[in-house]
């Protein structure tokens, strides 16, 4: 029954992936969080579509209240004849407009209290550049993807563990309510000052501290969703028994340290709430599932899902016995190089033509989905073995097949 369920996982995965239908929707053009947890802001931000095409623009607009908050969207905005096209006064809700003849469009913004306001607009023709868009107040560079120092995980026996107290074997709490063994931390920086989101529950922990691109299971989700997209209200999975934690209040905390461990099945327990052990991969993009340009990937494409199936080969070198000490090499930041790798990877990758990205996802699924298969069936040692036995015999038989050197012949020589 195990064998039937991986082995249906590890098809669903890979094969359906690779045949995904390419027809697209329209494309993210910008996103914009002009407020940045500040109280009472304002302003307007002006977006100008393509040169002579008619746009539609679609803006959804995300925040954490559904009282404090005026968004309206105008054509021409600071300019003679500026007319209001589109307005709304309440999170999770879009405004909209179709532009001509290069008209700019602006959204202007209230608020008088902290939201976490954030604007994803998506534009239906970028067959010309992407809309130029002017913001007054320059979105910071995103902050590190870890839980803080005072966030705490369960370990066999054991009174709850701060991130500080863990290290490389420890095993802790997963959301498969099984306690597995860290083989390696993403990030571990004790230093670095950082700002975290604080979500409060109904679970009686303490607050789950915890940056905004971190991966959070929220129940009614496919995948887990990225900690700034939570909103008050939501219904967290708590501990590993599929318990209900519902977010009562979401503040921001500041402190030093920043810490990110990792485990074989990629989750983790923290003050009781199930969490991935990965972060979105793209900032700007769907807090669940990867997106292409110009569409959105089938749901199979989770950012947990991409993140853990691309830590495959990491896995296999620490935990498989080829090269442990690898998993426990940082750079300066605290970053672990093989995370570090995969961050490059996927900026260069985000950076590249729809043609090209969809090749290199090929790509990343023939490469990687049988050696993730392996890992499913047979488990991470073994999964290894096999891999480096196939590697050196395929090395053995090109080797021996390759063309004898041409004899001398002495007496052509003579």
């Amino acid at each position: 029954m195990k064998f039937i369920k991986i082995s249906h996982f590890a098809i669903t995965t890979c094969a359906i992936a690779l045949f995904m239908a390419t027809s697209c929707s329209a494309e993210v053009c910008w996103t914009f969080s002009p407020f940045d947890n500040h109280r009472g802001d304002s302003g307007v931000h002006y977006v100008y579509p393509p040169t002579e095409k008619t746009t539609a623009i679609e803006c959804a607009v995300d925040c954490v209240s559904a009282t404090s908050v005026r968004v309206t969207m105008y054509e021409n905005p600071s300019a003679p004849g500026d007319r209001i096209v589109d307005e709304t006064t309440s999170c999770g809700t879009t405004i909209s407009h179709t532009t001509t003849n290069s008209a700019p469009v602006g959204i202007g913004f209230e608020a008088t209290d902290n939201i976490n306001l954030v604007f994803t607009c998506r534009c239906n023709d970028l067959s010309t550049p992407a809309p130029y868009a002017y913001n007054p107040y320059p979105t910071p560079p995103p902050p590190p993807f870890c839980f803080s120092e005072e966030a705490t995980v369960e370990q066999p026996g054991q009174a709850p563990t701060k991130m500080t107290e863990l290290k490389i074997g420890d095993k802790i709490l997963t959301a498969n309510n099984e306690y597995q063994p860290i083989y390696a931390f993403a990030h571990n920086d004790a230093t670095t000052y950082t700002e975290f989101l604080q979500i409060h529950t109904t679970s009686g922990n303490n607050p789950l501290e915890i940056t905004s691109q971190h991966l959070v299971y929220v129940q009614g989700k496919d995948a887990p969703v990225t900690a700034g997209s939570i909103k008050v209200g939501d219904t967290l999975t708590e501990a590993g028994q599929g318990g209900a934690a519902v977010v009562t209040k979401i503040d921001t905390v500041q402190r030093h340290g920043i810490y990110a461990p990792l485990t074989p099945d990629g989750t983790l327990v923290v003050d009781g709430i199930a969490s991935s052990c990965y972060v979105s991969l793209q900032p700007n993009g769907d807090p669940q599932t990867m997106e292409l340009k110009g569409c959105s990937a089938l749901s199979v494409f989770s950012h947990h899902r991409v993140a853990h199936m691309l830590l495959t080969v990491p896995r296999l070198v620490c935990m498989g016995g080829i090269n442990p000490k690898w998993c426990q090499t940082y750079n300066e930041d605290g970053v672990a190089l093989f995370v570090q790798t995969a961050f490059d990877l996927s900026d260069w990758f985000h950076a590249q033509h729809w043609v090209v990205q969809r090749f290199l996802l090929a790509v990343y699924l023939v490469v990687l989905c049988p050696m993730y298969a392996l890992e499913l069936l047979l488990g991470t040692k073994l999964a290894a073995a096999m891999v480096v036995g196939g590697l050196g015999f395929v090395g053995f038989v090109r080797g021996n097949n390759a063309p004898a050197a041409e004899p001398t012949d002495v007496n052509k020589q003579a």
